[in-house]
């Protein structure tokens, strides 16, 4: 490739990324047609990061109206250009630029955070569910030492702000409930047959399973239990966690802490 055409390619996606023409690329003659015709890729591809943005966080541009949610996209795509060959990526930093845009508005990022988790739960491949009778065979001198596998779909998130009830209320095209900020509260999102669920964690099941996500042994996250109930509630407080993610599909595999 010759150098020439290197700096053609270069000065031509500068323009594309940047939306600034360099007059190097439309001098000589039909300057006009060439403008135009140049200014059809820079439309196009801001266009298509737009609609991307749209698809992603549909709730969000219906919460901000159209003209507020596209005023945001173009700064955001001014700043975060994309940078995969699957346009599916894009938006993946937006809910932490929304908090430098709108730190007065803490459920804007956290209402993008919920809509991208959804999405990447609603993308991530499938892995069968584990059954209880897997459990059920283990042997009891195993359990202190198991580790649980959670299937990809899964995501956990922590929220200051009523964002679930903002996408709630804009999914159902019914009027928003006032937007405010409290106690942090744990939500769980994940999928089965084909469809996003969503639900808040109470601080028990939270913590067994942020300990588990984490790797952390069966044992470790009963130790911990004990921060918000007695030593006898722990097995049932357990078990009930185990019996729930067992029914939503969420374990895909156990392991042994410290084996290969």
């Amino acid at each position: 490739m010759s150098a020439a055409l290197q700096r053609l390619q270069h000065e031509l996606q500068r323009t594309i990324l940047s939306g600034v023409t360099n007059d190097a690329l439309v001098c000589g003659t039909d300057e006009s047609d060439r403008a135009a015709r140049l200014g059809i890729y820079v439309y196009a591809y801001r266009s298509r990061l737009h609609d991307a943005l749209v698809d992603n966080f549909p709730m969000l541009q219906v919460h901000l109206g159209s003209d507020e949610f596209a005023m945001l996209a173009r700064g955001y795509i001014d700043v975060q250009p994309s940078r995969n060959y699957s346009i599916r990526t894009f938006g993946s930093n937006w809910s932490e630029w929304l908090k430098t845009q709108r730190p007065d508005e803490p459920w804007l990022s956290e209402l993008a955070a919920f809509e991208w988790a959804l999405g990447c739960a609603f993308d991530a491949p499938n892995e069968p569910p584990l059954s209880c009778d897997a459990l059920s065979r283990l042997a009891v001198e195993t359990w202190p030492t198991l580790t649980f596998r959670f299937a990809p779909c899964v995501r956990h998130l922590t929220l200051e702000t009523n964002a679930p009830q903002l996408y709630d209320c804009a999914a159902r095209g019914i009027s928003a409930v006032g937007r405010h900020e409290g106690a942090s509260v744990e939500w769980l999102i994940w999928r089965q047959s084909l469809r996003t669920h969503y639900r808040s964690l109470s601080p028990i099941e939270a913590l067994a399973l942020t300990s588990l996500l984490a790797g952390r042994t069966f044992a470790n996250a009963c130790e911990r239990l004990l921060y918000h109930c007695s030593a006898d509630d722990v097995p049932t407080r357990a078990a009930a966690c185990l019996k729930r993610w067992l029914a939503d599909g969420l374990i895909v595999g156990l392991g042994l802490s410290g084996s290969d």
